[in-house]
């Protein structure tokens, strides 16, 4: 039975691809012998490293602008790899189709994070099936090191598929791969907490534990557990689709529980030249033609933080001056680097498709001269400030606002630390929800990879009527099943499952 499992998980692992070569879609003529690797304890490192590149390339993949536009986040008109297809109002239905310019957003998140998935089963098959020590260049026994990540990327592939997707694969080590059902999304997640909990149940039985899998990551076991609480409550938070839903795998209580055992402070992973760096950000963060933000910051950011002088749609005959901002993280008044540029032009941004969606900034915080490809540039991937705002919102979903207000007047919160901006108090729960959403706008713009402004305005229903509440699964997967090839999106199917109903932040509708 073992050996008709391991055939299986190596029939896996090249359907879907172990590397997914930084979003370049090429043929690997440098396959390594599967057999072999599954019996080599370096080489199952390899593999381990291999799939948990893969998998956090599924939340920073360059396909992730395509989420942060229907999220209102970014902006385009460019017809680049369809990008104005995802911004354009009204919403257009999303086409799921392998020869679609944007097919991408679902397509290789969908191939990461299965690839984690693929990666984390072969090593619990050698350790748990085979009963084979992971004993490193002769010397170094990283068995439960091993087995700890193995769990805890599977657990976050699983989740984020589960957070992006309505459906998808539950794999384990014996799991039959000829006749893999599709699970929906609340199974996804909860199957992918369950993971992430036994990875924190072995590194709490082992002090000694070490987490060096991720590329630039060298962790003990306490912060290993934290980075597990962390992701655990960035998932289950983001499993509800609309306001009215609740989350399945776990309580508003739990998920705060979990945010308060969570990082202490902000998890960055330095960019590895040519292996991974966060490639949404550079490409958001682009600055291009000069003067000109090539993924440019939506209005949206600027009307949340100066709703008076900044209108929910840009105007058709005359451009925004710069500021003014009483946020001084805006433009870097207290010194620090801006988290945003002023645009002396509009670059790619068309006025003849749409102007009402122009913007007169561009993201900048992250920026690095247009180039992360280098040593030594720190990739955001989780700032306390979203454990943080996690923690209020669930005592706002709780029915209390008490929690954001004492995260708004925290001297230690960059809302009153770095933007300066004037306490609040005896706030109405709409005036919490609103500093929530300005807060997920500002603080966390491009930080954490491409969902967290999206499935905080899904669970809100803060995203525009027709736009797209989760993914499908991608149609190269579906017709190589023989499945039916379905999708979300459209302001005509607004309401129905996967499809935001709306009104969303706006209040008007095409700028009147």
């Amino acid at each position: 039975m073992k050996k008709k499992i391991l055939k299986y998980l190596v029939f896996f692992m090249l359907v879907f691809g172990l590397f997914s070569c930084m979003d370049l879609e090429v043929e690997n003529l440098n396959q390594p012998d599967r057999e072999r690797a599954l019996s080599n304890p370096n080489d199952l490192i390899n593999i381990l490293r291999g799939g948990t590149i893969d998998a956090f390339s599924g939340i920073t993949t360059s396909w992730g602008v395509l989420i942060q536009l229907m999220a209102d986040q970014t902006t385009s008109t460019n017809k680049y790899r369809a990008f104005w297809d995802f911004c354009e109002e009204p919403r257009l239905q999303f086409q799921n189709d392998v020869n679609y310019d944007g097919a991408g957003i679902n397509r290789v998140p969908w191939s990461d994070l299965n690839s984690g998935v693929t990666a984390a089963n072969s090593i619990l098959s050698a350790i748990e099936e085979d009963e084979m020590e992971i004993i490193v260049n002769d010397t170094v026994n990283r068995t439960i090191d091993a087995k700890a990540a193995a769990y805890f990327i599977k657990g976050f592939s699983q989740g984020f598929i589960g957070v992006m997707f309505d459906k998808g694969y539950i794999v384990d080590i014996n799991s039959d791969l000829t006749s893999l059902e599709f699970k929906d999304y609340h199974e996804m997640i909860k199957s992918g907490l369950d993971n992430i909990k036994e990875a924190i149940k072995i590194a709490m039985d082992n002090p000694d534990l070490k987490y060096d899998f991720m590329l630039n990551v060298n962790m003990n076991r306490d912060e290993f557990v934290k980075m597990c609480y962390s992701y655990m409550a960035r998932i289950a938070i983001s499993e509800p689709r609309t306001k009215d839903e609740q989350p399945t795998a776990a309580s508003w209580d739990d998920i705060k529980g979990w945010a308060e055992n969570g990082f202490d402070k902000d998890f960055y992973i330095e960019t590895s030249p040519g292996e991974w760096w966060n490639f949404m950000i550079d490409w958001a963060a682009t600055e291009w033609p000069p003067g000109a933000g090539y993924l440019p910051s939506d209005i949206k950011i600027f009307h949340l933080a100066e709703p008076s002088h900044y209108e929910e749609y840009y105007p058709q005959d005359s451009v925004y001056a710069d500021g003014p901002f009483k946020d001084q993280r805006i433009r870097g008044d207290n010194g620090n680097k801006p988290y945003f540029m002023y645009m002396t032009n509009f670059g790619y941004l068309n006025a003849s498709r749409n102007r009402y969606l122009f913007s007169s900034y561009f993201h900048y915080r992250f920026s690095n001269d247009n180039d992360l490809n280098q040593a030594g540039y720190m990739n955001p991937m989780f700032l306390v400030a979203e454990l943080q705002l996690i923690k209020a919102e669930c005592d706002l979903k709780n029915g209390s606002v008490n929690g954001v207000e004492s995260v708004m007047n925290d001297s230690d919160y960059p809302r009153i630390r770095d933007g300066h901006l004037d306490p609040v108090s005896n706030i109405s729960k709409e005036q919490a929800l609103q500093l929530l959403h300005s807060e997920y706008a500002i603080e966390l713009d491009l930080a954490g990879g491409s969902t967290c402004q999206w499935a905080f305005m899904r669970r809100w229903d803060l995203l525009q009527k027709g736009t797209m509440t989760q993914l499908p699964v991608p149609a190269r997967e579906l017709e190589s099943t023989g499945k039916e090839i379905y999708t979300f999106g459209g302001v005509n199917n607004a309401g129905d499952p996967g499809t935001a109903l709306g009104p969303g932040w706006r209040t008007k509708e095409n700028g009147q």
